[in-house]
């Protein structure tokens, strides 16, 4: 199966996301080819605007198969975010799936909060 996928984000910066989300896809062995969008944030709605708005102009402007929602924490717990992008999601009307920031530590162990 080949899947197209976009990214939604904060900030330019977060393009680096995109290979560790094509790795993710390709581990699944059903997978034969990935293609990814990214979008600038510079295209979507000012930050201010609602997340629901950023998302509903990203998904006209790269259609896909898959819609990622990055989002950083910030001062607030994870599960805030999560929250935020979830309700965002319904908003717009969709199935989502959470998932979890996670980061590598010096010894290679992966943490989740």
């Amino acid at each position: 199966m080949n899947i197209r996928f976009t990214l939604v984000s904060e900030g330019s910066s977060d393009i680096a996301l995109l290979p560790i989300l094509r790795w993710a896809l390709r581990a699944d062995a059903r997978v034969r080819e990935v293609e990814a969008q990214f979008v600038r944030p510079s295209e979507l709605p000012p930050a201010r605007a609602r997340l629901a708005e950023r998302i509903r102009v990203a998904c006209a402007l790269y259609p896909a198969d898959l819609l990622f929602v990055h989002r950083d924490s910030d001062k607030d717990p994870p599960d805030v975010r999560r929250c935020e992008v979830r309700q965002a999601i319904d908003f717009v009307g969709g199935d989502s799936t959470p998932c979890s920031d996670c980061s590598r530590t010096d010894d290679g162990s992966v943490v989740v909060d």
